[in-house]
């Protein structure tokens, strides 16, 4: 039974600034991604939802990204269920409702699917992307469409045109947008990346942040894991509940 709420939020944040600082910034997997969170760019937005409801997702999004300020958002859903398949499934059915409220070209959010559970697949570049993309919950990352484009150093041309020079990380998220060439230059700069640090120690990092999560949710009334890698979704569907909004 959950029972302190906002000191869950707390660890959130805490835990989830871990996996920002110790593997997006500590690998190099972005080269402003340290500059952007210190800079007060990047807001990290706890949502406790459980429900698979694109329209909520929306109405978190715009709330998560409603500081004209804040270029790179955060969804956490420390009690979403879902496995990484379902997590992306549900992303992409936002992805798809912020299309289709938004007029053709003006589209002003790139959207991302984070997951903790994903295998260290190195026998392609691509099937690489999933594990570094393994933050402590599911998450979805939301990255104003003008700031790839500022970054580019080019008008937008929806998510498919990023520089992955200077903006690799969100290739993380967006690698199946980009064209060919480029997918695929960053694709084999994570690999050269994984290979120079080693997947062991990578891995390391990701299973300390892990211990850490079940130790500090579980003292906030989370047992964990609270999305494993395979779930009944008949039992699923009946949890199907919002407890509360983050902030």
């Amino acid at each position: 039974m959950l029972h302190d709420l906002q000191r869950l939020e707390q660890e959130v944040r805490r835990i989830h600034t871990r996996y920002q600082v110790e593997v997006v910034e500590a690998l190099g997997l972005c080269p402003w991604a340290k500059e952007a969170r210190k800079g007060g760019k990047v807001h990290m937005h706890v949502t406790f939802m459980t429900v698979a409801d694109p329209q909520l997702g929306l109405a978190l999004m715009d709330d998560c990204m409603q500081d004209p300020q804040t270029e790179i958002g955060m969804l956490i859903c420390p009690l979403w269920p879902a496995t990484r398949k379902q997590h992306a499934h549900f992303v992409a059915a936002m992805r798809a409702a912020d299309e289709a409220r938004t007029p053709r070209g003006e589209l002003r959010y790139a959207l991302a699917d984070f997951h903790p559970h994903a295998p260290a697949d190195l026998t392609d570049p691509e099937k690489l992307v999933p594990f570094l993309r393994r933050a402590p919950d599911p998450m979805v990352q939301i990255v104003r469409t003008d700031v790839l484009a500022r970054v580019r150093g080019a008008e937008s041309h929806g998510t498919s045109y990023v520089d992955p020079e200077q903006i690799a990380s969100l290739t993380l998220g967006e690698l199946s947008k980009t064209p060919a060439c480029v997918a695929a230059r960053v694709a084999q700069q994570n690999l050269r990346t994984a290979q120079r640090v080693g997947i062991e120690s990578i891995a390391r990092v990701f299973d300390s942040i892990a211990a850490d999560r079940a130790t500090s949710y579980a003292a906030c009334g989370v047992e964990a894991p609270t999305h494993p890698h395979i779930l009944d979704t008949s039992s699923f569907a009946s949890r199907n509940t919002i407890e509360k909004p983050g902030t």
